[in-house]
């Protein structure tokens, strides 16, 4: 995001879009570098032919996780809190332009930022450890 905030700073103070809107840069600015991606990844998996069928693979482990009901379960709730995770920080930007007033490439600095320094301080075990302790807990906060 930090990257991508400076991007569309630099193109929207050199005029090189015109007078699109910001939003619809970055939109094109974060689909040209995935649909790049997507057809080197077509190109590579057409060239190296049809995989040899195997017991072993993603559709016997996804059969496995859908056999067992806690492992279901587990697996789903996984996938929802990220969801909720990155639809939070996909939005920060715009929430942080439409309620601060923020300019778009500023929304987007200042999330990537705190996203930076959040992301990595909430899953180390010292300081995540201290966010999730409560003081109704009956624990002190170190």
């Amino acid at each position: 995001m930090i990257i991508g905030g400076g991007l569309l700073a630099v193109l929207s103070w050199s005029g090189w879009f015109g007078s699109v809107d910001p939003w619809r840069v970055a939109i094109i600015l974060m689909t040209l570098p995935n649909l790049i991606l997507a057809w080197w990844l077509w190109r590579r998996i057409r060239a190296t032919g049809a995989p040899t069928p195997s017991r072993r693979g993603l559709r016997a482990a996804v059969r496995h996780i859908a056999s067992t009901r806690a492992l279901a379960l587990h697996m789903g709730a996984g996938v929802a809190v990220i969801l909720l995770i990155q639809a939070g920080a996909g939005w920060a930007p715009s929430v942080l332009n439409r309620s601060l007033h923020f300019a778009p490439a500023t929304s987007a600095w200042v999330a990537g930022l705190v996203i930076l320094i959040a992301a990595p301080a909430g899953t180390s075990p010292p300081v995540g450890g201290w966010i999730a302790t409560s003081p109704g807990d009956g624990e002190s906060r170190r």
